[in-house]
């Protein structure tokens, strides 16, 4: 077994080796991580700022780091030393390895001068080892003490406001790839107008100021803790996955508003585009390229009977004929080989044989769960056969008591939007705070689907809305939604003025 510590701190840190694993460990139970290389070790024990080690034999030594292993070399020298004049006066007794402890009393001259040596050696290995480690740290935050730790998988629209909701009343961290918060329904405005995006893309630190975000993909979870790809391990009391459907959005603010610009580019260079998808997203590109680009040529193919499948045939005809009206060529059971086409003359080609040409096009399809990286952790069993988590009627995974799912990810049966994932968040949050406060299981919040409904923007001013006992398309619909695409009051929510200071990259808004 290996023993590390901190000089700050009292925490010991463990290194346990079984069957050729190592679980490196604190003694309080906080931080642990399973190691299967001695490497990995002591990279793992760096990250959480050790500074010293006791009995640590081969650890550093096996690491490939020149500095790491002249630092050892020094220490065991010192340490030896050490032992001897130990030895010598009372016999031996153990000592320490970095940070010297007295192991005789009282204290004498020889090992004062070796305290001396060892202390700034000491540092400078620290010093070293930080520098080359550093993409292998622990959450960059000592946790609030006295307050419950919730971690937060996902910062799409329910983990975002959930983070947003809650950040006052427990130690709340977010882990998500990116390092802001797109509000979804206002992505296709931006494609037409990427000015539009710098008001839709918000820095989680501009909202979630008194938590701590780390801006990377979980890999995995324990019944303590999530593990992340790039090395941290943040323990919870508390966990809710959000993590919604998968994309590849870059990980910074500043790469998406220069794809939406490219994007934009792309629609302006072209004289005709192929929109592939009939769903909302579909749809309302249809109609945001046939209004602003009116002398485009626009081509819409839908592998369904119609468009819009998640609302009423009624509907659907009304968004049909609108399209038909702004002279967008609507394709309707057919779908595209995007590796039949052909570089040189810009054709695609259906699957009922038909031939489109076309400068550019834009994939609208439903994108996949965002669930991969479950199927192998604790959560394996909760998910369906679409990959969804499983919840009860309060939003906790289902046989899991403190953990949560909210947003796309569950398998509740409703229209997956926007407005939806927010009710979730809080409806989670109030079931955390009852939980924190230790209030009764009985009390704890359900949640219950409203009336089922669609709002679908149609260019800047008109719109499709659908109600149970209604159906409008028109102006009055795209006053309530295509003006502004909600943005405006989303901010609101977010704690952020609606429109901030332009170009003032700065301040992240």
């Amino acid at each position: 077994m290996i023993s590390l510590y901190r000089p700050e701190q009292a925490d010991q840190v463990f290194c346990i080796s079984e069957k050729g694993r190592h679980l490196v460990t604190t003694s309080d139970g906080v931080s642990n991580k399973y190691c299967d290389e001695d490497a990995d070790i002591a990279k793992y024990a760096l990250s959480l700022s050790l500074w010293s080690t006791r009995r640590v034999g081969l650890c550093f030594s096996v690491c490939g780091v020149a500095p790491l292993l002249l630092s050892y070399l020094w220490l065991q020298l010192l340490r030896l030393s050490f032992v001897l004049v130990t030895v010598v006066h009372r016999g031996f007794r153990g000592s320490s390895f970095g940070t010297v402890e007295m192991a005789v009393h009282p204290p004498i001259l020889p090992l004062h001068l070796i305290r001396l040596v060892v202390r700034p050696i000491d540092y400078v290995s620290l010093s070293i080892s930080a520098t080359l480690l550093q993409n292998t740290t622990m959450a960059s935050e000592e946790p609030i003490i006295g307050k419950k730790r919730i971690v937060i998988v996902g910062g799409g629209v329910a983990g975002s406001f959930l983070a947003k909701t809650v950040q006052l009343d427990a130690d709340v961290t977010l882990i998500d790839p990116k390092e802001y918060f797109e509000i979804p329904w206002a992505n296709l405005r931006s494609i037409v107008e990427p000015s539009f995006a710098k008001r839709s893309l918000i820095r989680h630190t501009d909202y979630f100021k008194d938590g701590r975000v780390i801006t990377s993909h979980a890999s995995n979870i324990t019944e303590t803790g999530v593990l992340t790809t790039d090395g941290h391990l943040v323990p919870y009391d508390y966990l809710v996955i959000a993590t919604g459907h998968a994309n590849s959005a870059p990980k910074a603010r500043t790469e998406k508003l220069q794809h939406y610009e490219a994007e934009h580019q792309k629609i302006k260079s072209a004289d005709s585009i192929l929109i592939i998808g009939g769903g909302p997203t579909g749809v309302e590109l249809a109609g945001e390229i046939a209004v602003d680009f009116p002398e485009k040529r626009v081509t819409l193919v839908h592998r369904g009977s119609r468009l819009l499948e998640f609302v009423g045939t009624k509907a659907s005809t009304k968004a049909l004929d609108w399209l038909t009206a702004k002279k967008v060529e609507v394709i309707l059971g057919q779908s595209v080989n995007l590796n039949s086409v052909s570089d040189e003359n810009g054709i695609y080609r259906t699957s009922g044989g038909e031939n489109i040409e076309a400068d550019c096009h834009f994939v609208c399809a439903g994108q996949q769960i965002g669930s991969a990286w479950l199927k192998e952790t604790i959560l394996k069993d909760m998910l369906d056969m679409h990959g969804r988590l499983m919840v009860d009627e309060n939003l906790r995974v289902k046989g899991w008591n403190n953990i949560f799912a909210i947003g796309d990810i569950t398998d509740i049966q409703e229209i997956k939007q926007g407005y939806i994932a927010t009710k979730h968040a809080s409806v989670t949050a109030r079931n955390l705070k009852l939980l924190m406060n230790e209030g009764k299981e009985s009390k704890l919040e359900k949640y219950k689907t409203g009336l089922s409904g669609a709002l679908v923007s149609l260019g800047r001013k008109e719109g499709l809305l659908e109600l149970p006992f209604m159906t409008i398309i028109g102006c009055i619909p795209g006053y309530i939604k295509s003006g502004d695409m909600f943005v405006g009051k989303t901010r609101k929510e977010m704690g952020l003025e609606s429109f901030p200071v332009e170009n003032d990259e700065s301040s992240g808004n």
